[in-house]
């Protein structure tokens, strides 16, 4: 259960990531590890580790 949890958080984080950079998105398989305090987080804070780390990765613009 709390990893069905984890698994919709992060879901969500990415599709609202998706809604702003899908058009740096494309051609790209991501694979994102829940952490034992994910289930413990917002979708927001997600997202905004996740844009964190795309920029820092090239991905979307800085």
């Amino acid at each position: 259960m709390e990893r069905n949890k984890s698994r919709r958080l992060i879901r969500a984080a990415f599709q609202n990531v998706y809604k702003e950079y899908g058009e740096y998105l494309e051609g790209y398989d991501f694979v994102f590890v829940a952490r034992g305090r994910t289930r413990y987080k917002k979708s927001y804070d997600l997202e905004q580790v996740m844009v964190k780390h795309l920029k820092k990765g090239n991905i979307i613009p800085s």
